[in-house]
């Protein structure tokens, strides 16, 4: 099923693995299709989460280069001085550890495709001479004297302001012009919130099948809230947060509100608290209402909501909910009292 949900999805919209049916991905995968036949340099910008990876990959396939390799570089998960070795390489005895000849990553990826991930991170002595290398053609490894040619198709990505960063001397004017001949922004998640409940269904079946069950989908108001949730970690969030729920979740069942995370389930509070307010204002209008009543239990509702968040956020643990809260661990338990005691009292009014 999740083979042939992905085949339905790749027809619909011409790439592996990326969904989106919103304006703004459609305008990026027309931007992909140009650009993935030529060689020119390609700039990825995007929040973390937005799938940057993917995109290069999803060029690199639709390019001439497909049956070569894609060599991804995390710049900011390697130490600057490793850095510039692991890229160029280097010659026996260009330092203290080096016994032996090693090709750099630039050389291994010839003829393929190779991702500067977070490029941004790349310190001002390694961007020099990788401008060097990007206006020769060429690069001597560490230690070395004989250029070596490069054929390498380059794709940059980063989360950061690039910009900003070049009017703050962190990063090289030129290089930035170098490598941002076609600039692609990817939107994040929540400007494109009629892609979310397809990537969500999408992550549903993948991780029925992974996980051997038949969760059925998601209920209406879960979908609501999927929608409304602003997504800070966008399309990696959204797979975490559906891969946690398929875990814990009961085979057979649909996904309801209850199922969600407590940060997500307070969208649902906000809306029910907006609904209490919908529904007394009409009566302000015709008969008036008793305001000390209503606002008193509004504010236990606010109370109660925030409280229950925050004990499942501390797996239960009060004296930790109570830290998160600003508040002692015997003011907690005194507010989960009175708030048991307003329910009550409201229960036995509403019988009378």
């Amino acid at each position: 099923e999740v083979e042939k949900l992905k085949e339905r999805e790749d027809i619909l919209l011409g790439f592996h693995d990326i969904l989106g049916k919103s304006k703004k991905m459609q305008s990026l995968f027309h931007v992909i299709k140009e650009v993935a036949g030529h060689n020119t340099n390609i700039l990825i910008q995007g929040e973390s989460g937005t799938g940057k990876e993917l995109i290069a990959r999803a060029i690199h396939r639709q390019g001439n280069r497909s049956n070569r390799s894609f060599v991804d570089v995390n710049c900011a998960a390697i130490p600057g001085t490793l850095l510039e070795s692991e890229l160029f390489g280097y010659e026996a005895g260009a330092f203290t550890d080096a016994r032996k000849r090693k090709i750099g990553l630039l050389e291994y990826a010839t003829g393929g495709t190779i991702l500067l991930d977070e490029i941004g991170e790349m310190n001002i002595h390694i961007q020099a001479k990788f401008l060097r290398m990007l206006e020769d053609g060429h690069i001597r490894r560490l230690g070395g004297n004989e250029p070596i040619p490069i054929d390498v198709r380059f794709i940059f990505s980063t989360n950061r302001d690039l910009n900003r960063m070049v009017a703050e001397g962190t990063f090289r004017e030129d290089l930035y012009y170098r490598i941002s001949v076609v600039p692609i922004t990817i939107p994040p998640l929540r400007e494109r919130t009629e892609d979310i409940l397809i990537l969500a269904r999408y992550y549903l079946e993948e991780f029925n099948g992974k996980f051997k069950k038949k969760v059925k989908g998601f209920a209406q108001d879960a979908e609501r809230i999927l929608t409304s949730y602003q997504w800070p970690g966008n399309v990696r969030e959204l797979k975490n947060i559906i891969e946690r729920i398929m875990i814990l979740h009961g085979d057979g069942e649909t996904i309801s509100v209850e199922s969600l995370p407590a940060e997500m389930r307070s969208i649902a509070n906000h809306e029910q608290f907006r609904i209490q307010i919908d529904n007394v204002l009409p009566r302000l209008a015709s008969d008036g209402i008793d305001f000390s009543s209503v606002t008193e239990r509004m504010t236990n509702d606010i109370k109660r909501q925030i409280i229950e968040n925050t004990l499942e956020m501390s797996r239960g643990n009060k004296t930790e909910a109570a830290k998160r809260l600003g508040i002692s661990r015997f003011k907690l338990i005194r507010e989960q009292k009175k708030i048991a005691n307003h329910a009550c009292a409201s229960r036995a009014r509403n019988v009378l």
